[in-house]
């Protein structure tokens, strides 16, 4: 199984199948934000994408669900959470989204933890923002589920020019038993969504 194959030199791919009976691709990110990605798909006996979409688009195409893993339940889950609400992302061009749900929470006097990779150009900008935490090596998933415990209510902000798909905080909410607020709409068509747990924020 290759995981973005894009990442990978074609030789790569077709050495690899010399050697295994059968070789998968799986891209779990939108196939238009990284197009080199169609290059790939003829080489693997079949290719799974999580945006159904994408599969309307290429009968060639398997649907597959993201996940979420549970090999640290036992060793993050607090007795109390400390944040109301948790998001880890990039500063990218979802950024006045974030921003504008962040602000509508704070104001309600939800205590936030926002945590964002960001260039050195937009530091100064976000630091009148109590809120967000500027991770500069990134977060390891340990630490990103110990800090998805600590907290009530996962954030999740779609990349709307990229994919429909569910990314993995859906199933992060559901898998640690946590409410979701996310602008994916999409959620609503699976059958673990009920709107208790989901609230979409139409932006």
């Amino acid at each position: 199984m290759f995981i973005r194959p894009d990442l990978f030199d074609e030789s790569v791919i077709k050495l690899t199948k010399k050697k295994a009976t059968n070789v998968y691709g799986y891209q779990w990110d939108g196939l238009n934000r990284f197009p080199k990605v169609y290059e790939t798909i003829p080489l693997f006996k079949k290719f799974y994408v999580f945006d159904k979409d994408d599969t309307l688009k290429n009968k060639d195409l398997n649907l597959v669900n993201n996940f979420y893993f549970d090999c640290y339940t036992n060793e993050v889950n607090p007795n109390e959470p400390i944040y109301d609400v948790y998001y880890v992302g990039s500063y990218d061009s979802r950024i006045e989204t974030i921003l504008s749900i962040c602000e509508q929470l704070h104001d309600l006097g939800l205590k936030l933890s926002i945590n964002l990779s960001c260039p050195k150009s937009e530091m100064e900008r976000l630091q009148k923002y109590s809120y967000i935490n500027i991770v500069g090596q990134g977060l390891s998933y340990k630490d990103n589920l110990t800090k998805i415990a600590n907290a009530k209510i996962i954030l999740d902000v779609v990349h709307p020019s990229h994919h429909k798909g569910l990314s993995f905080r859906p199933y992060e909410a559901l898998g640690y038993d946590k409410k979701l607020i996310t602008t994916n709409s999409s959620v609503k068509d699976y059958d673990f969504y009920h709107q208790n747990n989901n609230y979409i924020c139409d932006f």
